[in-house]
């Protein structure tokens, strides 16, 4: 039996833009999409019943500073990982 269960998450780089590279160019990027990979995390962590969820970083990438309207999002996605019900570090 576990003592602890953690779920941790990184580099979600979510934004609304198309796809892209990294700056190597070696890893696409699926900006659109990465919502739905952190929705499927926390689905994760809610099942697991985990004690605490880490994010290691980036929520959001760098190219969220070129969108017309990014009111609210990394706000959004924060809500979205804090939905976990369990501290989020």
């Amino acid at each position: 039996v576990p003592l602890f269960r953690l779920g941790v998450i990184a580099d979600v780089q979510h934004c609304n833009a198309d796809n892209g590279w990294d700056f190597d160019r070696t890893n696409q990027r699926f900006y659109r999409a990465a919502r739905l990979c952190l929705e499927r995390a926390v689905d994760t962590f809610k099942t697991a019943r985990v004690d605490v969820a880490i994010n290691l970083g980036d929520l959001v990438d760098g190219q969220v500073a070129k969108e017309k309207f990014p009111k609210n999002i990394l706000q959004n996605l924060l809500e979205l990982l804090r939905s976990t019900r369990v501290p989020v570090l």
